[in-house]
């Protein structure tokens, strides 16, 4: 068996392990073996994938007022969630309900795993950004904010950015497939047993992730406890207040992301039951989806701003209405 190699992603979709071609000697046995119809993954994932959305756009606008560091870190990590949204979960849902298999449309597949709207270049530079996030919060707990000051947290986040595009660019993707309910670097092509579909890349970014995430939030417990002492002021207070809510939501988004990354790993290289599958490609869906919840639970100035927006809103539908209504009268 040989290993597809790693290389511009337009040379690796002309490897001969993409090729669908002899796929069509089977005809409907095929697609009878290989294209399983998933409907309640797939309407839980449309779902989940429509309410993310919708509650992360007031989310991102209030971030975006923000304009300290870490609210600068986050929003950037808002955009790249909701671009990746409809990958992990929003045409996922289609594809399991379609039953869609690589085959089915190689080239729309192939290109979605590596960028889509989000795809496999958006998961690697949202790990990279997670852990920027968790950075920023060690350096302000032991008063070294001065490292994110300024442009240096745009320059870590251009680097994210291009980290994501060069391993979009140059490492074969993840592909959607509805009998497994998951994205595969293998395309379960019937002949290609010859083949070993392995994304080394991808299987070192996600143990990097688990490795530093939580090496970072047991520093960041084990600041938190040194800290104690601050307690003692009301600004110390205060400060330590702000820190152990944004402490908490780096945590949970750093949990969702360290769950997924280490059974994609373990997926991609060993037999795994299919209820790990469906576990691997939930936490991948909250890794993105669910931030706005966290942020709208624990984050006052987040929920204030969406809170005044709504009303405000609220506010202007009523004085139309009115408007409206008056106007009516007069007209009789």
């Amino acid at each position: 068996m040989t290993t597809v190699p790693l290389g511009p992603i337009w040379n690796t979709f002309d490897h001969p392990g993409y090729n669908c071609s002899r796929t069509m000697e089977a005809g409907l046995a095929w697609n009878k073996v290989h294209s399983w119809t998933q409907t309640a993954f797939g309407c839980w994932s449309i779902f989940f994938g429509v309410a993310a959305e919708v509650l992360y756009l007031p989310c991102m606008l209030a971030l975006r007022k923000e304009r300290n560091s870490c609210y600068r870190i986050m929003y950037a990590l808002s955009i790249n969630d909701m671009l990746t949204i409809p990958v992990s979960s929003i045409i996922f849902g289609v594809g399991l309900i379609m039953g869609e298999v690589y085959c089915s449309h190689p080239t729309f597949h192939f290109f979605l795993g590596a960028f889509g709207l989000g795809g496999h270049s958006s998961w690697c530079c949202a790990s990279m950004i997670v852990l920027i996030l968790a950075s920023n919060r060690v350096a302000e707990l032991l008063n070294k904010a001065y490292l994110f000051k300024g442009v240096r947290t745009t320059i870590f986040l251009y680097v994210s950015l291009a980290y994501g595009l060069a391993v979009g660019l140059f490492t074969p993707p993840p592909m959607l497939n509805s009998q497994f309910q998951s994205y595969f670097f293998n395309p379960f092509i019937s002949f290609t047993e010859q083949y070993v579909f392995v994304n080394w890349f991808h299987a070192i970014n996600n143990i990097a992730v688990v490795f530093f995430s939580s090496s970072m939030y047991a520093f960041l417990c084990i600041i938190l406890i040194m800290k104690q002492g601050a307690m003692g002021t009301e600004q110390g207070r205060k400060r330590m207040r702000a820190s152990y809510s944004v402490f908490l939501q780096a945590g949970l988004i750093m949990s969702f992301n360290m769950v997924s990354s280490s059974i994609y790993v373990y997926m991609n290289f060993f037999y795994t039951p299919l209820w790990l599958v469906q576990v691997a490609q939930l936490m991948w869906q909250f890794a993105q989806g669910m931030p706005p919840v966290i942020y709208l639970g624990l984050n006052q100035t987040i929920r204030r701003y969406t809170a005044n927006m709504l009303s405000t809103d609220s506010a202007v539908t009523h004085v139309r209405h009115e408007s409206l209504a008056r106007s009516r009268k007069s007209e009789r």
